[in-house]
């Protein structure tokens, strides 16, 4: 479903449509409204449609395009220059603002919206998808560090202004001003990996696949130049060569945006590279271009893989390092295929054969359990895997659809408000953080478990025309026979309250067992009906290793 929603307090005048040419003169900057796949709200973002705009454009003749990401305490704009338009109008650019639900760094949600934002643009007003640039200041600039640098083929180019790369930084900065920095102290092995996969600098490398125009003040004490010079550094060494670095003497301050344009004019991503390289933490950013990690070898330890395609002799060099599996998919442009196919990992000789497209190869093991080598076979059935989209952490279970639901069966009455309360409490959380600001400030009253929102209880609806997420409860779901496939589902109560706990999802509860000299995890029975559930998983500092988590509630006599 598609909605235009019209934000009196940022616009006189709505644009509504994006299927015809815009007629001459027209060109109005609007604000349009997609639903979220992940929580089934309206969400806003700003579009500048040029003269000789046509939705309908193919090939090379769709439109480029460039989204603005603002920074913290910011949202959605409509301010535009008179240059801006000009340069958009000239050159038939679409402008697009994201807004990235609010100040959330554009990570989780956030990072969700901007690609949703691109998609978008691509859909719905006929924009190139080799010629979308990203750009933005403060936070803004940070995003484009981040997402430039996750995602370095959906971007032609990027230019982070005055934004931040490198947690060690940023942490002790913005959370510890004024005391001595106690980073050491509250960052356990078991927190680098996230953190680090939050910044930019730790994936510098990938930033080499996209042109980059680095903007920052020598005397910004917001976000201190060592953000900006710590990227631009690692990418002269490593002899990037579609890199500008501008500084200033000033502060925290921005550049023209048609000075950035002119930068990104003409620019395009190459997808018949040779060469590629990606660097992550996390299986949710596993690739580019056509290389993808699989799976680590140790967990919450960096992967680094490299891909280098000679076409004269249908070669590929692979480098992989704490990489367990890997897929190629190089472009015929990088394996012409005329015979067989070679790949070398690491030096050595891993797979030859007749190409079909695509190749997936993965760790062998001797019989200590070490690697010896790469097999193209399927994997074993069987043990632990994480795998993309089933990685955790826990808040991944808001990265994709999911539906919040409280148990409202059996008798006691006491039981079922309190699963409601908790779910509307959860909801509440989300809905401030995620939905309601973007029309407003913040739009929660005190009581707002009792009454979650400044509008009836029970509306689906806030006043700013945004849906919100609101729990349903088991009862209904069941009864109404609801389709919950596809979405993560976050329960509120215990077996005897939720009928969803226990029956429909099997046993929540695990332990261990260390029958034969090892360690396994067995499902068992619910103890005792007021147990909420407990969970045993894998810590990060191995796979032998196990955390749990359970109720503290007292079982009936």
């Amino acid at each position: 479903m598609r909605v235009c929603v019209l934000i009196s307090c940022l616009l006189a005048a709505l644009y509504c449509g994006a299927s015809r040419a815009q007629t001459a003169g027209a060109n109005p900057f609007s604000v349009y409204v997609y639903t979220s796949p992940v929580d089934d709200t309206f969400q806003p973002y700003g579009v500048y449609v040029p003269l000789g705009w046509d939705a309908s454009a193919t090939g090379e003749d769709r439109h480029p395009a460039v989204i603005y990401l603002h920074g913290f305490g910011g949202r959605l704009s409509t301010s535009i220059s008179g240059a801006q338009k000009t340069f958009a109008d000239a050159n038939k650019w679409l402008i697009a603002y994201a807004d990235g639900r609010g100040s959330v760094n554009y990570d989780h949600i956030g990072e969700l919206d901007v690609l949703k934002v691109r998609q978008e643009l691509i859909d719905n007003f006929g924009a190139h998808p080799d010629k979308i640039y990203l750009t933005g200041f403060s936070m803004g600039g940070h995003g484009v560090y981040r997402l430039g640098c996750r995602f370095p083929d959906l971007f032609a180019a990027c230019r982070p202004g005055a934004g931040w790369t490198d947690y060690n930084e940023f942490y002790p900065h913005w959370y510890e001003q004024g005391s001595a920095p106690k980073l050491s102290a509250y960052l356990d092995p078991t927190r680098a990996s996230l953190l680090g996969h939050t910044a930019a600098v730790p994936q510098v490398e990938n930033g080499l696949m996209t042109s980059w125009r680095v903007y920052y003040g020598t005397g910004d004490s917001v976000n201190p130049p060592t953000n900006a010079t710590q990227m631009t550094d690692a990418w002269q060494a490593l002899g990037h060569t579609s890199l500008v670095k501008v500084s200033h003497g000033g502060g925290h301050s921005d550049e023209a945006q048609d000075v950035t344009y002119a930068f990104f004019n003409g620019k395009s991503v190459n997808r018949n590279r040779t060469e590629v390289v990606y660097r992550t933490w996390r299986l949710r950013h596993d690739g580019a271009y056509w290389i993808r990690i699989d799976d680590f070898r140790e967990r919450e330890q960096q992967a680094r893989l490299k891909a280098t395609a000679n076409p004269s002799t249908d070669v590929i060099d692979v480098e992989a390092t704490n990489v367990e599996a890997f897929t190629l998919t190089p472009p015929a442009a990088a394996i012409p295929g005329a015979g067989e196919v070679v790949v070398n990992v690491n030096g050595v000789e891993a797979w030859r054969g007749a190409w079909d497209g695509d190749l997936t190869l993965r760790t062998t093991r001797d019989g200590d359990g070490f690697p010896d080598g790469w097999t193209d076979a399927a994997p074993l059935g069987g043990g632990y895997h994480k795998i993309k989209g089933q990685e955790g952490p826990l808040t991944d279970t808001t990265r994709g659809p999911f539906v919040v639901v409280y148990g409202a069966s059996g008798l006691d009455a006491d039981r079922i408000e309190e699963n409601r309360k908790a779910a509307l409490l959860f909801c509440g959380q989300w809905n401030s953080m995620c939905v309601l600001r973007w029309g407003g400030g913040p739009q929660v009253a005190a009581d707002w478990y009792e009454t979650p929102y400044t509008f009836s209880t029970g509306a689906h609806m806030s006043v700013n025309n945004s849906r919100i997420v609101q729990p349903v409860s088991d009862v209904d779901v069941i009864g109404l026979g609801m389709d919950l496939s596809g979405k993560n589902k976050i329960l509120f109560g215990d077996p005897d309250s939720n009928q969803l706990i226990g029956t429909s999802y099997g046993p929540l509860t695990l332990h261990t067992d260390a029958e034969g000299g090892g360690s396994r995890l067995a499902a068992a029975p619910m103890p005792c009906p007021r147990t909420a559930g407990v969970s045993a998983i894998p810590t990060p500092m191995g796979r032998s290793r196990w955390s749990a988590r359970g109720s503290t509630a007292a079982c009936p006599t």
